[in-house]
């Protein structure tokens, strides 16, 4: 039974109090007053069952009315019940997610943890792997030092005999365990000059020495210099052009095969246009990934050549020494800044 029902009871109640009470009022009033009747007899039997029945309706209704409101009071206690049962199941559940959501902190901060170590490992394996290039990179430096250095040392000879003959040193050299007789020597000496080269066994003399060209020291360009050269440039284009007729019309009187004029133009395209060089090579070792010469920076025809040439060095002694002779950055700078002199010069 429900709030509602429990008033409705209530209320059917009280008027029902309130009709009896007036039926007993009007007839104490009629007593009262003297209302003439057939006979005393009469009017007392008749009003007699009147007021048993108007009390065995109140005691219905009062009945009624304690049944109701017991009902309404057992109703109340079995709300009171569930909705003490729902709250402790309510907080039962909220301690649950406080649990869970701690669960939930615990875990970010486990995980956390495991990527910062995963971080630091990465970046040992990566110094790691640094210092194994790098050790490699000079193991493979101290090889090819040891080869050219054994290269270039030759096992000395010890002529048979030694003389000098107008100034020139000749010495003649004889095959081991062999020994020149008596006749042989006669032979050798008693032949008249003009046979003198052909008796003797060899000839050695002094090689000649290779003159290495004289490095032209390259100087960074005035702002008269810059003026003249920016007069006869127009653009990268232009600069290109020119470049490959300087080539192949004035350079060096063809000094230069085919094959290394295309990498010095390969080269010199990739530094005006920006796209940087990089030293990569499948039998040697080549520069660590992300590594390039001058990347994002477009050369310039009045661009000073030393200064790259400086950095060029740079590069090639951090990342890897050019096993190709120069031809990856110095040769074609060295190009470059000859270009420069002849456009001041034409």
């Amino acid at each position: 039974m429900n709030r509602e029902q429990l008033e409705e009871a209530l209320k059917l109640y009280e008027e029902r109090q309130s009709d009896n009470s007036s039926g007993l009022s009007a007839t104490t009033e009629a007593a009262a007053v003297g209302t003439p009747s057939s006979s005393p007899t009469t009017a007392s039997t008749s009003a007699k069952p009147k007021a048993k029945k108007r009390s065995k309706d109140t005691a219905t209704a009062e009945d009624e009315a304690l049944q109701m409101l017991s009902d309404a009071k057992v109703s109340e206690g079995a709300a009171k019940r569930m909705l003490s049962a729902r709250t402790k199941k309510r907080k039962e559940i909220q301690k649950q997610v406080k649990d869970i959501k701690q669960e939930v902190a615990n875990a970010k901060k486990l995980l956390a943890e495991a990527q910062q170590r995963l971080a630091d490992e990465s970046e040992k394996l990566a110094s790691a792997k640094s210092k194994e290039n790098t050790a490699k990179k000079t193991l493979s430096m101290a090889t090819k030092n040891r080869e050219d250095i054994e290269g270039e040392i030759k096992p000395t000879m010890e002529p048979k005999s030694l003389f000098k003959d107008d100034g020139v040193v000749v010495s003649a050299s004889l095959k081991k365990g062999e020994e020149d007789t008596d006749d042989d020597k006669k032979t050798k000496w008693e032949d008249t000059d003009d046979d003198d080269n052909k008796k003797m066994a060899a000839v050695v003399t002094p090689p000649k020495k290779k003159r290495k060209k004289k490095m032209t020291k390259i100087l960074p360009l005035s702002d008269e210099e810059k003026e003249i050269i920016d007069n006869k440039i127009d653009d990268s284009s232009t600069y290109l052009i020119k470049f490959e007729e300087y080539l192949n019309n004035v350079d060096a009187a063809g000094e230069l095969s085919k094959q290394n004029k295309r990498s010095v133009l390969r080269q010199v395209n990739k530094l005006v246009g920006g796209e940087g060089i990089r030293y990569d090579s499948k039998t040697e070792d080549c520069w660590p990934q992300g590594c390039y010469f001058l990347k994002g920076v477009k050369v310039g025809p009045t661009d000073d050549i030393s200064t790259l040439m400086d950095d060029a060095k740079a590069c090639e002694e951090q990342w890897g020494r050019d096993r190709g002779n120069g031809w990856l950055l110095r040769h074609p700078l060295g190009k470059m800044a000859a270009f420069q002199q002849y456009l001041l010069q034409d």
